[in-house]
């Protein structure tokens, strides 16, 4: 049984009991409360113990500044994977102590993770670790990458403006060029003549088409002609021959002589053979023509018919022969018309393929369609920004800097960090790793930077309290020697009931600040010395419990002996939890059926001491101790106590509300797996496009 010291004060009772169901510990604070805030619920997927389930859920939801206690380095990086993937929105800066954590920080983060810039220039010798590791990008590396893009992108600006300038000259010219094309053809059509000469390319081939057509038809008149000719010249010639035989002459109308000889003779022959055959025949124009030629005035009259003919002929030739030079002209201007209605077309689709090109240059460029003045002034600012690109990197720099959502920092270089801060700009969480090791006054250095703050590592005292006497003889309870604002610091933001101190187990029932903790009077239990109790003086009636100190071995029966003696209980459950209204196989033996459990819990009794603890008024806990804190299993009530579901329920909401402000966790577990959601499976992040501005933009 608990008992109070030799000469009693009056022991001031936390409220909050009531006589219906166990009470809360209200955890009354002798400071201004912190905001409180929802824990984020966690994957139903993920098989965590609880002490690492509870951390992840109030560090992800913490609004300001949160503090876990890491027993195990190697847990870090799990542990940062594990909430990187519950606030994957979130930008973080990760400031590592020293370049030697950071090489080690960098071996154990995986390859396929979430790319990391590590935001410091440090020596070559220092780089040599990292600038070879996957995924990871050193700020000088990426200064470098920017540097090389930027280049690129300029020499492609500065070919772009040269094309433009060369397409602009183009242009000019085939404008100059379908002037001097629209002139030859005014030219060529004044120099036609014709006033009803028409310019177009169909008005001139009609024409062509009718010279050509009235050159064919007088070409067939000069040919009837010269048949004609022909005919008529081979009648003369017969006639001619004809008076010959029949010894008349042709000029003075005289019959001709006989023919004399034997050339006469044999002439005659052969008329009178050649006469005889063709009076059995039919007659013919040519017999005709001879019967006819017997008359001079026939003679007479072919030969006018001749002479008129060969004279219509000679005109005919004439005429051909003007035609036919008119028509070559004619055929030569519209040869010439056609030639430069072919180039004039040509110039056209140049011109309208250089524009629409020139158009697309100065889309691709941003720049407006201006002279060549101003293209010149371009040309000069972007061989300029080649020779000094360094202004370009600093601007682009923080752009590039954005792209990635994990920076690594170095704390030990504080003034390289606040050179830093216009590169990052405001990032969502800042989390200190391994924050033991770091130098003091890191986070109020960086308190403006993030409004979210982590601070990780061995952040509790392995020193443990001491219990020395003083001169009254009285026990005085001194505070380990956390040399260290530090340990101040976490017992602040600490607001567990129970808590372990070195070797201690400490049940704070009222939280105060270090500097009064010191003052507190320490009395051991009469019949257990090894208990502790801690009081707080009121006034000199009134005296006030604060805290009871157990030996950490205790464990189970320090939480036992609170709950019957002091009739104080805070469940500590963690994670989803399950209602259960009937007895079901598998389970450990509940002391009735109406229930409620933390299958998360559940799995650890099976590996760290469990017990079911009576809390009285009917309300059983199945209790688990891992050895640094407690946590609670299950729940059981007993309807003869008049607990019921809804009851039960209501009860609950009121003893365990939705927002805490706990700042506070520890996670002890030495190793775990990693969910499989957690998988990374993200790529390194490269140099985005950078968007180059122009003179006409300043």
């Amino acid at each position: 049984m608990m008992r109070t010291p030799s000469s009693p004060p009056t022991l001031a009772r936390p409220a909050g009991s009531r006589p219906d169901g166990p009470a809360l510990p209200r955890g009354r604070r002798e400071q201004g409360q912190r905001p409180s805030y929802k824990p984020w619920p966690l994957p139903p997927s993920w098989n965590l113990p609880p002490d690492a389930w509870l951390a992840l859920s109030l560090a992800a939801a913490c609004p300001d500044l949160f503090a876990l206690h890491v027993e195990h380095p190697a847990v870090h990086v799990p542990l940062l994977l594990a909430l990187r993937h519950l606030t994957a929105h979130e930008r973080w800066l990760i400031l590592v102590p020293t370049w030697e954590r950071c090489q080690e920080f960098l071996r154990h983060w995986p390859p396929t993770a979430e790319p990391i810039l590590i935001l410091s220039d440090g020596s070559q010798e220092q780089l040599n670790g990292q600038t070879d590791t996957p995924g990871v990008v050193h700020l000088r590396q990426l200064r470098r990458q920017i540097a090389a893009d930027i280049q690129l992108q300029l020499q492609q600006r500065l070919q772009q403006l040269q094309r433009l300038q060369d397409v602009t000259l183009e242009l000019v010219k085939c404008d100059l060029l379908q002037r001097e094309c629209q002139s030859a053809l005014s030219n060529l059509d004044a120099t036609g003549g014709d006033p009803s000469t028409d310019t177009s390319n169909a008005a001139a081939c009609l024409e062509l088409s009718a010279s050509q057509h009235t050159l064919q038809t007088l070409q067939e008149r000069v040919e009837v002609c010269q048949h004609r000719c022909q005919q008529l010249q081979e009648k003369y010639q017969s006639l001619l021959h004809a008076c010959e035989d029949a010894d008349h002459s042709p000029v003075d109308g005289q019959p001709l002589a006989p023919a004399r000889g034997w050339f006469g003779r044999l002439k005659g022959w052969i008329h009178k053979t050649l006469g005889g055959l063709s009076s059995t025949s039919a007659a013919t124009p040519a017999t005709s023509v001879v019967t006819e030629t017997a008359d001079p005035a026939s003679l007479q009259t072919l030969r006018q018919q001749l002479q008129a003919t060969e004279a219509e002929l000679a005109q005919a030739q004439a005429t051909l022969a003007e035609l036919r030079q008119q028509f070559h002209k004619t055929q030569h201007m519209a040869q010439q018309r056609q030639s430069w209605l072919l180039r004039l077309d040509e110039l056209r689709q140049q011109r309208e393929r250089l524009h629409a090109e020139r158009q697309q240059l100065i889309q691709n460029l941003s720049f407006p369609a201006d002279d060549g003045q101003t293209i010149e002034r371009e040309l000069a600012y972007v061989r300029r920004q080649l020779a000094n690109d360094e202004a370009l990197v600093a601007t682009h720099l923080p752009k590039q800097v954005a792209r990635y959502p994990i920076i690594l920092g170095i704390a030990a270089e504080r003034e390289n960090l606040l050179s830093m801060r216009a590169i990052t700009g405001m990032m969502d969480r800042i989390v200190y790793e391994s924050y033991e090791t770091s130098e003091l006054g890191v986070v109020e250095l960086m308190t403006d930077w993030a409004p979210r703050h982590l601070v990780l590592g061995r952040l509790t005292a392995e020193s443990s309290a001491s219990m020395t006497a003083d001169g009254t003889g009285q026990a005085v309870w001194r505070v380990p020697s956390l040399h260290t604002s530090l340990a101040r610091w976490i017992a602040e933001l600490d607001e567990r009931p129970w808590v372990t101190e070195g070797e201690n187990l400490v049940l704070r029932l009222v939280r105060l600040p270090a500097a009064e903790r010191v003052q507190l009077r320490s009395e051991p239990l009469l019949d257990q010395p090894e208990v502790v109790l801690r009081f707080r003086d009121l006034s000199e009636q009134v005296t006030e419990l604060v805290e009871v100190v157990f030996p950490r071995s205790w464990g189970l029966e320090a939480r036992r002996l609170v709950a019957q003696q002091l009739q104080l209980y805070h469940p500590s459950p963690c994670g989803p939890h399950q209602w259960q209204q009937a007895e079901e196989p598998g389970r450990s033996a509940a002391p009735y059926p109406l229930r409620i459990c933390w299958p998360i819990v559940e799995a650890l009794a099976c590996r760290h001491p469990a017990q079911w603890l009576d809390w009285g008024n009917g309300v059983h806990e199945w209790c688990v101790y891992d050895g640094h804190g407690f946590y609670t299993a299950a729940l059981a009530f007993d309807p003869h106590h008049g607990w019921d579901l809804n009851r039960a329920q209501a009860w609950l909401t009121e003893l365990l509300p939705e927002h805490t402000c706990q700042r506070f966790a520890q996670v002890t577990t030495a190793h775990w797996p990693l969910p499989a959601t957690i998988a990374p499976t993200a790529t390194p992040a490269a140099v985005g496009s950078l968007a180059l501005s122009s003179t006409a933009e300043k």
